[in-house]
């Protein structure tokens, strides 16, 4: 996956700084610390103290913004982007790099390394705009978009097995009086409702074991690139598992048995319930470090 990066220019200016400004949202209340930045090759990150404020930010809201200027000679950068909290600074995949940018007398085992992906730059030199606007290429896919990616993302091959239970049920077990339109958008929107919901927290789920280091970034690339907050993603889960159930336990009260039991094994619970639960609970590691 493609990433945005910064002008070399002002990539060696923060190279030269020891400490920025890194606002994170908690809502609509800023979370502000002053932290180390590490840029390297095609990737800012930024380094905090872990299970702070911070932290807990990124995990419910992506926004963030870092700011740093220079006196003499006077020169001042703001860049708005998305941020991602990531593993330990010991455990990143690009952990070799960044000890280089550790603050004296501090672990690596304490900081969060925190991955920036910048959106908008805001660059001044001797009182001048030297750039200012987006970034090339750091436009995300469309709301929609990112959502389907990291619904179907290991699951679309179910797509189409969901579609032919669904209409082999209704063939097959319903009723003839209750075979029409409207039976099946309901038994195809349920079946969806129910396994978008495994499927982003089953997402979730990769993305809290690969910061435990026992899941393989492949798995989780858009939660690595700030396509939307971990906890959005869990409570969107979490919020369509519910209603899903609720609207199949209703379902189940007004219709024959057939009805919701084709649901559930369209829905592929059965299936991706117990996967995400193995996957969850074993280990599946990256073969090799990226660098």
């Amino acid at each position: 996956m493609d990433l945005p990066t910064l002008p070399e220019e002002v990539m060696d200016r923060l190279s030269l700084v020891g400490q920025v400004r890194f606002t994170a949202w908690k809502g609509s209340e800023p979370v502000v610390v002053s932290a180390p930045v590490a840029p390297l090759h095609r990737q800012l990150f930024v380094l905090v103290t872990k299970n702070g404020a911070i932290e807990a930010a990124l995990m419910q809201d992506g926004r963030a913004e870092l700011w740093v200027e220079q006196k003499e000679p006077p020169w001042q950068i703001r860049v708005i982007g998305r941020a991602v909290a990531g593993r330990d600074a010991g455990a990143d995949p690009r952990r070799s790099e960044l000890l280089h940018w550790l603050p004296d007398g501090v672990r690596a085992q304490n900081l969060l390394a925190i991955r920036f992906f910048p959106e908008s730059l805001d660059y001044h030199v001797d009182g001048a705009r030297r750039a200012s606007g987006p970034i090339p290429g750091a436009a995300l896919p469309s709301e929609l978009t990112r959502w389907s990616r990291m619904v179907v993302r290991g699951h679309i091959g179910w797509l189409p097995v969901l579609a032919a239970i669904t209409w082999g049920g209704i063939l097959a077990w319903v009723p003839p009086e209750l075979r029409n339109l409207l039976i099946l958008c309901l038994m195809l929107a349920l079946s969806t409702t129910l396994y978008c919901g495994v499927a982003l927290l089953g997402r979730y789920g990769e993305f809290l074991r690969w910061r435990q280091g026992t899941f393989g970034e492949a798995g989780v690339a858009e939660l690595l690139a700030g396509w939307q907050p971990p906890n959005r993603v869990r409570d969107l889960g979490a919020g369509m598992l519910i209603a899903g159930f609720l609207l199949l336990g209703i379902v189940a009260l007004v219709t024959p048995a057939p009805v919701p039991l084709t649901i559930l094994l369209a829905s592929g619970l059965g299936v991706y319930g117990p996967l995400h639960v193995v996957r969850y609970l074993g280990r599946h590691t990256d073969a090799a470090v990226e660098v």
